[in-house]
């Protein structure tokens, strides 16, 4: 397979997927065209445009097999988790995270344990792990009878360990403790199915890093049953009143209505998640995935023949999503002109250099944009910068 014309050329050898994903080039069209269609009377189209976005976020919920009014559209996950993890009505008790978990996520608890005046604790899982059991019995271990509300990716962002979401919401839900699933790795790199999801209490998505949307496209998603503890933390227009122009959002969700974003904003990248869905639906999810996990393989092959690395993604493929992440030399770990910009500038090569329990490495998630050839050249031109 190979899909390089679908996109534009990048500058060097994007590996770096797992960040900010490209975008197919007649998507990128479309959100150009919308923002010139809306732009020939701006006031008049934002009086209208309501009924175009709530359609888009229907496929959007049509492919991740959920509920569009159980929704809400936001630039980002995190965002997204914002609103939730502010907005979530808990009793005293402390909250609790992963050590595998982003930062950025991790900082709106500790902003909720300040608000509260709450303990965060965090539950140390090794990356390395080969089963389901063995995540989850290290996560209940972790739990007390004061946790009120538990952190966790969907597929790890450092390392790309796929956790067993349904297992742990299962177990959650029968303590009462509110599970908030951080899925920024999720859409678009494992089969997504929200309507196994019911026992999470809320999920949120990037739809901008491996399903390929546009740039500032995520989600959030809350079951029926958690929906009325969830409160808002911002309010607008739709929070209180029914204003008509808003009546062709939503169908007549109470909850989609009051987390609508009812205010000016770039609609054209929302609009155009509708063809985002249909390029999948044209090439195929399965055609995807599948090219995606050749990519993925073929690698960790070139890294295995030609870097002296040691892998820290799970050597379970069940366990595995399609982050490719490799501890980094002790002599790289101190060097500070050793970053992502640095090497780009000196190998044409974009990856990421997460910190994995405060110890760097290297992380490889090749879109599809991506040629196994150009794979092959990207770790040669690597090699002589992380032996």
């Amino acid at each position: 397979m190979n899909y390089s014309s679908l996109f534009h050329a990048p500058q060097g050898i994007n590996l770096n997927a797992g960040t900010v994903s490209a975008t197919p080039i007649k998507v990128l069209d479309k959100v150009t065209a919308y923002q010139n269609e809306f732009e020939s009377n701006p006031a008049a189209n934002w009086l209208k445009i309501w009924g175009r976005l709530w359609e888009a976020q229907k496929k959007v919920a049509l492919a991740l097999k959920a509920d569009p009014a159980d929704m809400f559209l936001r630039p980002n996950v995190t965002v997204a988790c914002n609103d939730f993890i502010l907005g979530v009505q808990l009793p005293a008790g402390e909250l609790v995270t992963t050590n595998l978990e982003y930062g950025a996520i991790n900082n709106i608890l500790k902003l909720r344990c300040q608000n509260d005046g709450r303990e965060l604790r965090t539950i140390e899982l090794n990356t390395l792990v080969t089963s389901d059991e063995e995540i989850l019995n290290t996560i209940l271990k972790g739990l007390t009878d004061k946790s009120r509300l538990l952190l966790i990716s969907h597929v790890t962002t450092s390392s790309g360990l796929v956790m067993p979401v349904k297992k742990i919401a299962a177990e959650t839900r029968k303590r009462g403790i509110v599970l908030v699933v951080d899925g920024a790795h999720g859409p678009g790199s494992v089969d997504l199915d929200l309507s196994q999801f019911d026992d999470v209490d809320f999920y949120g998505g990037n739809l901008h890093k491996w399903m390929m949307g546009p740039k500032g496209t995520g989600f959030g998603w809350v079951p029926k049953w958690r929906q009325s503890t969830v409160k808002n933390i911002t309010a607008g227009w739709t929070t209180f009143e029914a204003i008509s122009y808003f009546d062709q959002f939503g169908d007549g969700s109470e909850f989609v209505r009051r987390m609508l974003q009812a205010y000016s904003f770039n609609f054209a990248s929302y609009l155009a998640l509708s063809d985002l869905m249909d390029f999948w639906a044209e090439l195929g999810t399965n055609n995807i995935r599948k090219f995606q996990l050749e990519l993925r393989d073929h690698t960790r092959a070139q890294v295995e023949a030609q870097l002296d690395l040691k892998p820290v993604h799970s050597p379970t493929a069940s366990l595995n999503a399609l982050l490719s992440t490799y501890e980094l030399p002790k002599k790289l770990q101190a060097d500070e002109n050793f970053g992502i910009l640095n090497l780009f500038e000196k190998t044409q090569v974009s990856i990421n250099l997460p910190l994995v329990n405060g110890i760097k490495h290297l992380r490889f998630s090749p879109g599809i944009w991506v040629t196994k050839s150009q794979i092959d050249e990207a770790v040669s031109r690597l090699a002589p910068e992380v032996k």
